[in-house]
């Protein structure tokens, strides 16, 4: 909304969708927001924000807006922030870089960096083996856990896809943000395999203590 307020600014981004009366804010996000936010390496949904139900309603994000997100004060703070920079045309870009910053800035705080093992002489498939079950199993108190796995097989794909003749001339589809179904983001599993053709050649679904279901 902040830039589409930039590029356009007699328009009223509190009304966020065509139907009453303003632009659509879900179609702008979809085609170059959320690419954006995602060739940056930023924080993104995997389709829109838009899809979220509190978001959707077809109500203008005036501060009496009824749309029910969760935590109160990051509703208050969405709202009023909109209803200022709607006051405050000029402020938008100024805005949206400042929010930029921050975002750029809590990523980069989250980042761990990995020390690579120089010496593998005392590793062997057991002790590797033992090393990711404590890994998937251990209560880090925090979401984003179920992903473990998926990125375990992730790496090992990595190195079959250079070494494994079966996976000559094909190539790994970069692993998505795993926050959304994969009906939603129009995938067949969490990780997946093309042929030299694009084709699908492989898919792979993890579940963390849960049964695949058909």
């Amino acid at each position: 909304m902040l830039v589409h307020k930039t590029l356009n600014p007699d328009q009223d981004i509190r009304f966020h969708q065509a139907q009453i009366g303003g632009f659509s804010g879900r179609n702008i996000d979809k085609q170059y927001i959320t690419p954006t936010l995602q060739e940056l390496g930023l924080p993104a949904m995997a389709e829109s924000g838009w899809l979220t139900r509190s978001l959707e309603q077809p109500k203008p994000y005036t501060l009496d807006y009824p749309g029910k997100i969760g935590n109160k004060s990051v509703k208050e703070a969405f709202l009023n922030l909109i209803d200022w920079v709607q006051k405050n045309p000029n402020k938008a870009e100024l805005v949206l870089r400042i929010l930029l910053g921050q975002v750029i800035q809590n990523t980069n705080s989250t980042k761990i960096e990995i020390t690579k093992i120089e010496n593998n002489a005392r590793l062997n498939i057991r002790v590797i083996v033992d090393c990711l079950e404590e890994h998937f199993n251990f209560n880090y108190k925090t979401h984003g856990a179920s992903k473990l796995p998926v990125l375990a097989f992730y790496a090992i794909y990595q190195i079959l896809i250079e070494e494994v003749e079966r996976y000559k001339l094909c190539t790994l589809k970069k692993l998505a943000s795993h926050t959304a179904s994969d009906l939603t983001s129009r995938s067949a599993g969490d990780i997946e395999v093309f042929d030299e053709n694009n084709k699908l050649f492989e898919a792979v679904e993890i579940k963390q203590g849960k049964k695949i279901d058909i």
